[in-house]
């Protein structure tokens, strides 16, 4: 999905950019999960992956920032569930 400039989308691109590169941990609704982000391609491409420390639960997504648009591609979960991590998700 090409995404635009909608206030939804700035909110996770800001909040993208809280999170930091590597490894850390981040709580969302109510539990740890051990975050990897990375940044490659001169930032072009943007990969999330966090597991939960407690129970079998992950996010995971690609961000490819393209010229005629951004395009966010969850792995095999709904797009709202990983914009839901990045925009509500804390430093723990």
């Amino acid at each position: 999905m090409i995404l635009k400039s909608t206030p939804n989308f700035t909110d996770f691109l800001n909040a993208l950019k809280t999170i930091p590169e590597n490894v850390s941990i981040r709580l969302w609704r109510g539990q740890q999960y051990q975050t990897t982000k990375q940044s490659l391609q001169n930032g072009k491409l943007i990969k999330l992956y966090a597991e939960s420390l407690a129970h079998k639960d992950h996010v995971s997504f690609n961000l490819y920032r393209l010229v005629a648009g951004d395009q966010l591609k969850p792995c095999e979960m709904p797009e709202g569930k990983v914009i839901d991590f990045v925009v509500n998700s804390q430093a723990s």
